[in-house]
């Protein structure tokens, strides 16, 4: 499908940027509390800037300045990121008459990435994501890139309908496919399968002796799970060495 890629986003790991939001949000909920306050007490609330010290400062104040420089800070990092990735666009767009630069597309998408980290940090050092976010100029070319086997292993490489950007939960953009397996085997398996099955059955066992009730449930269950993770295994062996499986039916 060539020339259809509109634009390719990766995700990537900056730690500046990140620890500043974290702080902005941080600040963000102490200055809607300090809002509070004065607005049910009629009084503005005081803190202490130094943990050892007398000295204190007005709340709202002190929250507000702070706001307005992580603000300064976030939005500057927005803007060169912006600056650099569309001055790396336009350069790409320029080169696009050499022919060399046409057969290695891809060695420019992803020389991109760190283009941008590099003028914006001033370092070459970046991480990226486990994801990336695809635009294509038409609809027919989502949909068959969708439906495409892009990896000879399964489940190493998947794609889905990129949500809206509000929408998107970046703490799973950031965690790896391994961490999305193991959480979500452990609290499907162990949480509901092991226990919460079980709960149901000795509620009143459970309100007199608690910790009791809980390890015997543990005790009894635990084992049987055994025989769900001896298939799972089976499973994926067969399917990562693209064994085929049959149904096998009388004629």
């Amino acid at each position: 499908m060539p020339n259809t890629v509109a634009d390719v986003s990766i995700a990537l790991e900056i730690d500046e940027i990140e620890k500043a939001v974290d702080k902005r949000a941080s600040v963000v909920s102490k200055l809607e509390h300090a809002y509070n306050v004065l607005k049910y007490k009629g009084v503005r609330p005081k803190h202490k800037v130094k943990i050892c010290g007398k000295e204190k400062v007005d709340s709202i104040d002190f929250y507000e300045n702070q706001l307005e420089e992580y603000n300064t800070q976030i939005s500057a990092f927005i803007t060169k990121a912006v600056e650099y990735q569309e001055k790396a666009h336009d350069e790409s767009m320029d080169d696009d008459d050499d022919d060399t630069k046409k057969k290695n597309k891809l060695g420019l998408v992803t020389a991109l990435p760190s283009r941008v980290v590099h003028g914006v940090l001033g370092k070459d050092d970046i991480n990226t994501r486990s994801g990336a976010f695809i635009t294509f100029n038409n609809l027919k070319s989502s949909m068959a890139a969708r439906q495409m086997v892009h990896y000879k292993i399964p489940f190493i490489m998947s794609t889905v309908p990129a949500p809206a950007v509000k929408d998107v939960y970046w703490s799973n953009v950031d965690a790896s496919l391994f961490a999305k397996l193991a959480l979500f085997f452990i609290i499907q398996t162990f949480f509901v399968s092991a226990i919460a099955g079980s709960l149901f059955t000795s509620l009143q066992q459970l309100v007199d002796n608690p910790a009791g009730t809980i390890r015997d449930i543990l005790a009894t269950n635990l084992p049987q799970q055994a025989n769900f993770f001896i298939a799972f295994v089976f499973v994926q062996i067969g399917t990562v060495h693209n064994i085929g499986y049959k149904i096998i039916t009388r004629s």
